[in-house]
């Protein structure tokens, strides 16, 4: 048990320093965060260059010959710009999760209540992209997404390391 220095003669059930496992989660934010930035900023990236390739090659393919059916240069075209742009999304989707990770480590370290229910939220969405992951045969990610799943269910529900958080 700790004063709270905010209210005058008042005690707090929180503890003083707060837990390593609560520390470690805001770690794994960290970590899995810019991870997630990384690949994000990679798959982004590599979508624009599909998508601008396929038009490049596209044209190529209609001035080197000239015999080639114009609407088999446009359709080429048209796949790497869906595909290119479909895969861009993607990497978009995977940077915004990036963001939410850190701002959830954040809250995590500080021990505030948003945190916690940030990265609560997080892990389950990481459990349904476990399950996911499982159903595709992607292995990888699938066994990161259970393992972060697992490491934030345990940590932030126990009621210990919950009543850190304000």
């Amino acid at each position: 048990m700790s004063i709270d220095p905010g209210v005058s003669g008042t005690h707090s059930n929180k503890p003083a320093g707060g837990s390593g496992a609560v520390t470690a989660v805001a770690i794994v934010n960290f970590v899995f965060g810019v991870l997630q930035l990384a690949c994000g900023g990679c798959i982004a990236l590599g979508g624009g260059l599909i998508a601008g390739l396929a038009g490049g090659m596209a044209g190529e393919l209609s001035e080197q010959n000239p015999d080639v059916d114009p609407q088999a240069v446009e359709a080429i075209e048209a796949m790497g710009q869906v595909g290119g742009g479909l895969i861009v999304v993607l990497g978009i989707a995977y940077l915004l999760f990036g963001v939410l990770l850190l701002v959830a480590g954040f809250g995590v370290l500080k021990r505030q209540s948003w945190g916690r229910i940030l990265t609560l939220v997080l892990g389950g969405v990481a459990a349904a992209l476990a399950i996911l992951g499982i159903t595709s045969g992607e292995w990888v990610g699938t066994i990161a997404n259970i393992g972060y799943a697992i490491l934030v269910f345990i940590v932030l529900l126990n009621k210990q390391n919950a009543a850190e958080f304000r």
